[in-house]
């Protein structure tokens, strides 16, 4: 039988206030899941965040590790009130700058999606509107057609005023009509 042994960290047992002061870059991050020891939730996660923010790692890294703090912080709406203003008061610039970057990114994306939408919405309209448009021009072809067919002549006054209508209804009521009117007069155009 082989058996292994494992050593295991608890976190809960160990000292938040210890563990930012170390070189690892995720002790910060996992400070947030430790004892507190006279240091309340607002000050873990402000000292937690600065620290990464100053940590010399890449952007990912940094996100994922301030992304932690975020999700184990825990903090009630009125702490997340007292965070915001204490960060605000420390002068917290580069915290304030990293977070802003952030959103910015994620601000750029909103746009970005926001216009991928529009222009999707836009070409659907534009589909929409030219399938339309091309039902009136075939509509007011046909009826051109029928008439001088069944008319002999269509004075250019009555192409002129078929040629203005944009209503598909409209085109329609006059098709049906072409059918049964024995006049030019009684279709009334």
């Amino acid at each position: 039988i082989i058996t292994f042994r494992y050593t295991s960290i608890g976190l809960p047992d160990l000292s938040a206030e210890e563990y930012l002061e170390k070189e690892n870059i995720l002790a910060p991050a996992l400070s947030v899941l430790m004892q507190m020891e006279g240091m309340n939730k607002v000050i873990r996660k402000l000292k937690a965040l600065e620290r990464l923010i100053r940590t010399p790692i890449d952007e990912a890294r940094k996100f994922l590790l301030t992304s932690i703090v975020e999700k184990y912080s825990n903090l009630t709406p009125e702490e997340q009130a007292d965070f915001n203003s204490l960060a605000v008061q420390q002068e917290a610039i580069e915290m304030k700058e990293y977070v802003t970057d952030y959103e910015k990114r994620g601000f750029k994306i909103g746009i970005s999606q926001g216009i991928e939408q529009g222009i999707e919405k836009g070409i659907e309209k534009g589909i929409a509107e030219g399938l339309l448009q091309g039902a009136v021009r075939a509509k007011r072809e046909t009826l051109l057609r029928q008439l001088n067919l069944k008319f002999t002549h269509v004075p250019e006054t009555i192409i002129t005023r078929i040629n203005r209508i944009e209503e598909p209804s409209d085109l329609d009521v006059l098709l049906d009509r072409v059918l049964i009117a024995s006049t030019l007069a009684e279709m009334q155009i």
